[in-house]
């Protein structure tokens, strides 16, 4: 967290008078002033919807989507509607539902073949070799 922004109002909790002084103290506090016109709210609606924007204009300047929080998936469909030009918002959908069906299920399974913690362990070998004997010795 870089800053907090919310009213100066201190806000009690338990026995401590303002859980946010030590924020205060820190520099990390940005106050605001209450209005009936606008709300958190409306603050939260704007930044969400505008969101796609912030995360396209930061990739532009070279910022990667690790530096963002975002997942490839994420990346390459702002990639693919930023190539899309005029297209429409189905069309945005559509590409997208597309790389999530496909792309989803395929990386979850490469990262499990992949994965060292799915490799057998020294005792589930030692197992499969018991069962291979008894197999063998029933057999026989």
């Amino acid at each position: 967290i870089d800053f907090v922004v919310q009213n100066d109002a201190p806000y009690p909790m338990g026995d401590n008078p303002d859980i946010y002084k030590p924020i205060k103290d820190a520099g990390m506090f940005l106050p605001v002033f209450r209005t009936n016109s606008v709300s958190t709210s409306d603050y939260i609606t704007r930044i969400i919807s505008e969101y796609d924007s912030y995360l396209q204009r930061n990739l532009e300047r070279g910022y990667s989507r690790h530096d963002l929080g975002i997942t490839f998936l994420k990346e390459k469909r702002l990639e693919v509607k930023k190539k899309g030009g005029g297209c429409s918002e189905n069309y945005y959908r559509y590409i997208a539902d597309f790389m999530e069906y496909f792309y989803e299920p395929i990386s979850h399974r490469i990262v499990d073949f992949i994965s060292p913690l799915n490799s057998p362990t020294t005792s589930d070998v030692s197992d499969q070799e018991d069962s291979d004997s008894e197999i063998e010795s029933k057999n026989k």
